[in-house]
């Protein structure tokens, strides 16, 4: 009778022994094969690599796969060309094993502070590449090739320039009329060329080109009396340097923030039209709710405000309207002026203490004769702490001093090349190749993992670069091969697929364009007869929604189209989106705006 007791008792412990085991081992991954064999299916990240931008990360997340920890140095999808590194970003740079950026002076900062960081400094590899044979595009040949096919293929008209009797006056030694000594032709400050270019490939033969570099404003083209040479004039536009706005208060969407104390359930917001008009037609601004509208709560409440204010959500308010509602973690709203001289905003603050206000603009530069926000009894109500109005003052009698002087902005970056190689799938294929090799030797033992996902990588890339061939063959059926594009950044695109695009003057990829720019582009749709308007992801959706407004005609009664381009150089807007689709999206919209 005790033998079979004695089983069932020795079974149980056996039983709840393999139990216990498994619950000691609840937390570990590892799958047991054998007494000698351990599996472990987590995989293992071999280092840190840090990227430059959206489109650097693409290539190396692409590579790098799973055993790989990518991050980009900007955590807030600052422009490229806006970015400058804060401490915290180098610190994470110094931490990194390596750091990938595209180069070509893309990201200027890169020099400056790997060479700040010294021996601390990770290895640093950049990625532009070309294909076999091919070169980075320079600005300077891209002109001589506009140059070339403008003097083969046209248009253009012949002139004779007539010869002026003032020229024989002005030859005259003798003193003028008014006492001022006369001079010679040698004191005008003849322009010289910066250089002339003999016989450039593609040219007529026995051209000479000889560039002169322009600033803006008027000038006057003298000859020497008795000269008759023979030849033909162009002025084109030297390709390169990227348009981007600067952002008065730095590196965001908005040029000012200011925080109120409020003890009033009711404000009026006001826009004015200064010298005849506004400033702007049109200006976003957040309002966040706070307790404690003091400098250090406005500053740290600046993290969300750039995604309220470039998003979809900011709700429309007239002239004469109010802004309500608003969410205690803040509320974007876009204020639209009137037709008269002055427009009003009601914000209902029932309840609230305090307000931080982020703006497009400074509000001050609406600001004719009076302050732009009010209490219910009409008294200015003037911020505990403010950032971005320096420069921008009215006097309107309310302390003001007067107007005070705007500081020019900085010049733009000077580019020799044009950096967006990138968007030529057979030059990004070549930047794969750089990455591979990189990663390689940083990260012996994933050499393996690392060559099958380039190799994999590459085939969507060859197969991107075939979609686009089948879309814009040299026979294409495309009512056109012209883009007209906001952003002078497709010339790599545009030489591989034999297409030629053109960029538009006063619409900011990636700033809030003023209305001055605005005008500025309308007048080159109207006057160029451009039907269809190629512009970037981030550009600003109420500029654009204006200018479709502002080229309503009976030829456009829709006003103009627009077809959306994508550079990569920020995160997309969609988290789903990546390289290849984005490409993708590119070639879908220059089929539909070029009719192919």
């Amino acid at each position: 009778m005790n033998a079979p007791r004695t089983a069932i008792l020795a079974a149980l412990l056996m039983l709840f022994s393999s139990t216990a085991g498994c619950l000691d081992n609840d937390e570990e991954t590892d799958v047991t094969a054998d007494d000698d064999t351990v599996v472990d299916d987590t995989p293992e990240i071999l280092g840190k690599a840090m990227v430059s931008t959206y489109h650097v990360e693409q290539l190396v997340s692409a590579i790098g796969g799973s055993h790989l920890d990518v991050e980009m140095m900007s955590t807030t999808n600052v422009p490229v060309h806006d970015y400058e590194p804060s401490g915290d970003d180098v610190v994470r740079l110094r931490e990194s094993d390596i750091f990938f950026y595209h180069g070509l002076n893309l990201e200027p900062w890169v020099e400056t502070t790997l060479s700040t960081l010294g021996a601390n400094a990770p290895t640093a590899v950049q990625t532009h590449a070309m294909p076999s044979g091919e070169t980075a595009l320079d600005f300077e040949s891209l002109l001589v090739d506009n140059l070339c096919d403008l003097l083969v293929n046209g248009p253009f008209e012949n002139t004779t320039l007539a010869h002026d009797d003032h020229d024989e006056e002005h030859d005259d030694e003798s003193d003028t009329d008014d006492g001022h000594e006369d001079h010679g032709h040698e004191e005008h400050g003849h322009a010289e060329a910066e250089e002339t270019i003999e016989n450039p490939a593609g040219c007529p033969s026995d051209t000479n080109i000889s560039i002169f570099h322009m600033e803006a404003g008027e000038h006057v083209l003298e000859f020497e009396e008795g000269s008759n040479a023979a030849f033909n004039m162009a002025v084109l536009q030297m390709p390169g340097g990227h348009a981007h706005h600067h952002h008065a208060h730095g590196d965001g969407a908005f040029e000012w923030a200011g925080i109120f104390e409020l003890s009033d359930n009711s404000h009026t917001w006001s826009m004015q039209k200064v010298g005849g008009d506004y400033a702007d037609p049109s200006m976003r601004i957040v309002l966040i709710p706070t307790n404690t509208p003091t400098e250090e709560v406005m500053h740290s409440l600046e993290g969300g405000v750039e995604a309220l204010m470039d998003g979809d959500s900011c709700t429309v308010v007239e002239d004469g309207e109010a802004m309500a509602s608003i969410a205690t973690d803040g509320s974007c709203f876009e204020l639209h002026v009137g037709t008269g001289d002055d427009s009003t905003y009601t914000i209902d603050t029932t309840g609230l203490t305090g307000l931080a206000v982020f703006a497009q603009h400074v509000p001050t530069e609406f600001e004719r004769d009076q302050h732009y926000l009010k209490d219910s009894a009409g008294a200015d109500i003037e911020p505990t702490a403010q950032e971005g109005a320096e420069g921008h003052h009215h006097d309107h009698g309310h302390g003001s001093e007067g107007e005070g002087e705007i500081e020019a902005e900085e010049g733009e970056e000077e580019f020799n090349y044009d950096p967006h190689s990138w968007l030529d799938p057979l030059a990004f294929k070549a930047q794969a190749q750089v990455v591979l090799d990189a990663l390689k030797v940083a990260f012996p033992s994933g050499a393996a993992n690392f060559t099958a996902n380039a190799e994999a990588y590459m085939a969507q890339l060859d197969s991107l670069h075939s979609d686009f061939q089948s879309a814009f063959p040299s026979d294409a059926a495309c009512t056109s091969t012209k883009v007209i594009a906001n952003h002078n950044a497709y010339s790599y695109l545009a030489k591989r697929y034999d297409l030629k695009f053109i960029s538009i003057h006063g619409l900011d990829p990636e700033g809030e364009p003023s209305a001055a720019d605005i005008a500025e582009a309308v007048e080159e749709i109207n006057e160029d007869g451009i039907t269809v308007l190629f512009i970037e992801e981030y550009t600003s959706t109420s500029a654009v929604d204006r200018i479709v407004e502002l080229t309503v005609s009976d030829t456009m009664p829709n006003g103009i189209g627009v077809e959306y381009l994508y550079t990569m150089e920020m995160k997309p807007k969609d988290s789903s989106d990546d390289y290849i689709s984005l490409m993708k999206k590119s070639m879908e919209s220059l089929k539909d705006g070029l009719g192919c």
